[in-house]
């Protein structure tokens, strides 16, 4: 239902240069495969290959220039690919797409994978939080493509030789906090396959949330809509803006106590830190979440007995829809279950040990109605404790955390439902996380 809205493609250059691929075009420049950086007042002036060798310092000046002339350095807000003498302007975006060469290889790492499912085109992990998906600034090892080049054996490096870039077998991301089920193809063809379906929006995903305060209470959930987009007063952050591309999560309150939510958000589309931006928009945002959620609450978790120090974020599920890889004769159904720091404080919001199975439901309905959950559930899943009557998370409440969000931006909307104070035992009570 949605038009992929996006940057003007940018031309590759044709000069063959040794062991380095042209880029191909760019279809998203703020995309998965890229990285952007900001030129700060500091930078302005240098040339752009000066100023990238700043910003990665693990790599060369020549394999950084080697990118410029490969068509592989662009500008996001117009598409222009940029050369390496051009002179950096300050609050300028540059946008790279690294990619394989003689000097940039991928080593192949003995990791552990928590493998859900596997056959001949692809394999589903529960991919643990703190694990980078693919190779990147800062991160150029202990990825998930490292761990699945030496889980393919000699077959990984002819997909990493196949593929020319650092995400053979990549064909959707999850943030490096966010834990959950994950989908990597094995070979070539079934990454272009996967690819498309994602990229169609035939594979439904389901994600469960921990976040601050109780939503409204509604019996058909909450849809969120608005238009997601880099953050004009913060370009590392994204946020509900007009001109932003079309966004759609679905959101359903499996349990709260009135200060902390477990919710099941399913996404139809898939925009950068989508559930996250769309619950911190709502004055709801993840606990643990340091980009784009409540400074206080984040601090206390991370002091609390449970150490929450990443945004308590879990892809719980995946439907793929059957023939989308021909080793694919029927719907392929998997569930991944959140590791220890999720399972205690969402077992916590419900006072009892979280069930995967019974929060997650039916299978997907795709012809749900729109604004209702795409699941069903058990109606003594979906009751919130006694508590959430007596500490509900009112507006002006939410107002007034969000303005000590860790960004230090204040909200995108304005919110004057009432003048209320925060509810008394928000701020000293660390009960919930124990």
């Amino acid at each position: 239902p949605f038009s992929r809205a996006g940057v003007a493609l940018v031309s590759r250059c044709d000069r063959g240069l040794p062991g380095l691929r042209s880029c191909p075009p760019q279809e998203d420049a703020v995309g998965a495969a890229t990285e952007v950086f900001m030129v700060e007042e500091g930078g302005a002036g240098k040339r752009l290959d000066q100023f990238l060798a700043s910003q990665v310092p693990d790599q060369s000046r020549s394999y950084l220039g080697s990118l410029c002339t490969g068509g592989c350095v662009w500008r996001p807000t117009d598409g222009r690919v940029l050369k390496k003498s051009h002179r950096v302007r300050a609050a300028e975006e540059v946008a790279v797409r690294f990619q394989v060469n003689d000097e940039l290889a991928l080593a192949p790492e003995a990791l552990d994978l928590d493998i859900l499912f596997e056959d001949e085109s692809m394999l589903v992990v529960n991919k643990k939080p703190g694990m980078v998906v693919h190779p990147a600034p800062g991160h150029w090892n202990g990825t998930l493509v490292n761990a699945l080049l030496h889980h393919l054996g000699p077959a990984g490096g002819r997909l990493g030789q196949d593929s020319g870039t650092l995400r053979p077998g990549i064909v959707h991301r999850l943030d490096k906090g966010t834990s959950g089920a994950i989908v990597v193809a094995k070979t070539p063809e079934a990454q272009a396959a996967l690819a498309d379906a994602f990229r169609e929006r035939k594979v439904l995903k389901t994600y469960l949330a921990v976040c601050i305060g109780a939503l409204p209470d509604t019996a058909d959930g909450l849809c969120f809509d608005g238009p997601i987009g880099r953050d004009p007063l913060n370009r590392l952050r994204m946020a509900v803006v007009p001109d932003g591309r079309a966004s759609l999560s679905r959101a359903l309150t499996v349990g709260s106590d009135g200060r902390l939510s477990l919710v099941r958000v399913d996404i139809e589309t898939g925009r950068t830190h989508q559930i996250r931006v769309h619950l911190s928009h709502a004055h709801h945002p993840v606990l643990g979440d340091d980009l784009y959620g409540f400074k206080d609450w984040n601090q206390r978790a991370l002091r609390s007995n449970r150490r929450i120090a990443r945004p308590l974020l879990h892809a719980a599920k995946l439907v793929i829809p059957k023939d989308t890889v021909p080793t694919l004769q029927k719907d392929l159904v998997v569930e991944a279950d959140p590791p220890e720091d999720f399972h205690g404080v969402a077992s916590s919001i419900l006072g009892v040990p979280l069930d995967v199975g019974a929060v997650l439901g039916e299978l997907h309905d795709a012809s749900a109605p729109a604004g209702k959950p795409l699941h069903s559930a058990p109606s003594s899943v979906l009751q919130p404790h006694s508590l959430a009557a007596e500490l509900t998370f009112d507006g002006e409440a939410s107002r007034l955390a969000h303005e000590n969000q860790s960004s230090g931006h204040e909200a995108q909307d304005d919110d004057d439902d009432d003048d209320t104070a925060l509810p008394r035992g928000l701020a000293d009570t660390d009960d919930w996380f124990s």
